[in-house]
């Protein structure tokens, strides 16, 4: 036994080093990556045409283009501080942006990293852009608003995270749950009784479509995550209205689960997912069977 374990340790030391080394050196054969990034998927390097849909508060979507990762302006959104500058537009090359190119790490995390330090500062976005190859450069400045630096203890006890916290509350009060209730969840986490109400709301028109019918045939998706979103409101709200759609949730999770677990319909579909079980769903769909119960 000794032996084994001695072996065990090993083994797990040698892959420890192994993936030390990976993250010091970047990825092998990679002509781009020097940092192994953090979050899968990453961009891919080989790949024509990729994007960042969102560049934060900026207000723009990125293109990442060849050579790897030069960046395009992608969209700009109407109303952004983008938009206030009239000078972003689609299709422009970006040279730069306040100073830094996309090299060695993944492109997401040097973005994040531009909007964090100009938060913490002046909130200037300086972009530097040509309308074609070889055109000249011209420098466009784009004010976003100064939030303040990350305390030691975020995200609690931190100003900037509670300034966060609150702007994406706005943005999915506005712009509504989703259809799998994860804005919910969100806005339930908050502890906010404003949030409440706006979470109410969406639950009691849900309940009012609902409450005649004796069956549903919910996707595992909906059921794994929007149903934990009702019985999070419920525990919160103590809103009997919404009692009759968790338990017509539940009758179909309890008559379609199959060896143990459920598929993309409840019960398996082969050619959906190759063991029939969709458990990346599914583990929510335990969770909320318990809460329901």
């Amino acid at each position: 036994m000794k032996t084994m374990l001695k072996l065990v340790m090993i083994a797990l030391a040698g892959m420890a080093g192994t993936a030390s080394a990976n993250n010091l050196t970047g990825m092998a054969n990679s002509k781009y990556y020097r940092v192994h990034p953090l979050f899968h998927p990453f961009p891919e390097e080989d790949k024509t045409l990729q994007s960042i849909d969102r560049f934060g508060p900026v207000g723009v979507g990125i293109n990442l283009v060849q050579p790897a990762f030069q960046m395009q302006v992608k969209n700009v959104e109407p109303g952004s501080p983008a938009a206030a500058t009239g000078k972003l537009k689609p299709g422009q090359i970006i040279d730069s942006i306040n100073g830094r190119v996309l090299k060695d790490m993944d492109p997401r995390q040097i973005l994040g990293d531009i909007i964090a330090q100009a938060e913490a500062t002046d909130g200037v976005v300086k972009f530097v852009v040509r309308e074609k190859a070889g055109a000249p450069a011209e420098e466009v400045i784009v004010n976003i608003p100064v939030l303040g630096a990350y305390s030691a203890t975020w995200p609690v006890r931190c100003a900037k995270s509670d300034a966060i916290v609150r702007n994406l509350a706005a943005f999915v009060a506005q712009n509504g749950s989703g259809n799998m209730g994860l804005g919910a969840l969100f806005l339930l986490s908050t502890g906010e009784e404003q949030d409440l109400e706006v979470v109410r709301g969406w639950m009691q028109k849900i309940a009012a479509e609902n409450k005649d019918k004796t069956e549903m045939t919910p996707a595992t998706w909906y059921v794994g995550y929007q149903g934990l979103a009702f019985c999070e409101y419920y525990l919160r709200s103590g809103d009997p209205a919404i009692l009759h759609t968790i338990k017509l949730y539940a009758d179909y999770m309890q008559k379609t689960q199959i060896n143990g677990a459920w598929g993309h319909k409840g019960f398996g579909s082969f050619s959906y997912s190759a063991s029939g079980h969709l458990n990346a769903a599914g583990a929510h769909v335990l969770t909320f069977l318990l809460l329901a119960r």
